[in-house]
């Protein structure tokens, strides 16, 4: 959901103060994270990213409290004003561990407050062999072949002019947190924080892209949003309903001025 949107809507909402009682989590929720970086890669030099993860949440009542099951279901990447286009296959996506975490919500002046933690992403590599942190090296016995491609590691297309594709075999290891604000029943946006990012090449189909970048995380540009979607509603779905939840938005924006 884009930042104007977003933004149109809170002004229209004029968010309150917080009822007694705080907002339903219940049901299926779209999410969409909009990770921004900003990376100096060999060869390539610096290179400004868009990372655009699309998942869902299940929510899940238990005795112990409420937890919801997260699932990625695509990443995208643009990487801007740059010579270089990164791509993630299918199979680095279906590798991607779904994860169950523990939300919870916060009365503040502005409204309702949306907070989990998302944890720590292993992609690569065993942490249990590592030590916790990304090999750096293929023949290391933590580094895994995740996606099952029968390369170490996982994989990374990358194309570049004068060059064929490239498939670049990276470990990766991040930890990631949402904190944002209820704009409505069927809607939170804030904040994507990630406090740990390392990634390292563990190998390349053209030993020119075999060398590890430096990544720096923009946490100021960095966004979520959760939408409420229909139970049962499939990964294929979910960029259908958000484009209707945009334009919910807007419309509700527009409607209250």
């Amino acid at each position: 959901m884009s930042l104007a949107t977003v933004a149109l809507l809170a002004a229209s909402t004029a968010l309150a103060a917080p009822t007694a009682a705080p907002p339903e989590l219940s049901g299926t929720w779209a999410v969409e994270l909009t990770l921004v970086s900003a990376a100096t890669i060999p060869v390539l030099g610096s290179v400004d990213s868009t990372t655009v993860t699309t998942g869902r949440m299940r929510t899940i009542a238990t005795e112990r409290g409420v937890t919801q099951r997260y699932e990625i279901c695509d990443v995208t990447v643009e990487d801007r004003g740059a010579i270089v286009t990164s791509s993630i296959p299918d199979a680095f996506v279906e590798a991607l561990p779904i994860r169950t975490v523990s939300p919870w919500a916060e009365a503040t002046d502005e409204g309702w407050r949306y907070r989990v933690e998302l944890g720590s992403t292993h992609v690569g590599y065993d942490p249990g062999l590592s030590g916790g942190r990304p090999t750096t090296d293929a023949e290391d016995p933590a580094t895994i072949d995740s996606d099952g491609d029968g390369a170490p590691g996982a994989t990374v297309m990358v194309s570049v002019p004068l060059f064929s594709d490239v498939s670049v075999h990276i470990t990766q290891g991040s930890r990631l947190a949402l904190d944002g604000t209820w704009l409505s029943d069927d809607l939170v946006h804030g904040r994507a924080v990630t406090s740990y990012l390392e990634q390292n090449v563990v190998g390349a189909s053209n030993r020119l892209f075999a060398r590890s970048p430096s990544i720096r995380p923009d946490n100021d540009e960095s966004s979520f949003t959760l939408v409420r979607v229909p139970d049962g509603a499939s990964c294929s779905e979910l960029p259908a309903l958000m484009q209707a939840a945009r334009g919910s938005a807007a419309a509700a924006a527009i409607g209250t001025r």
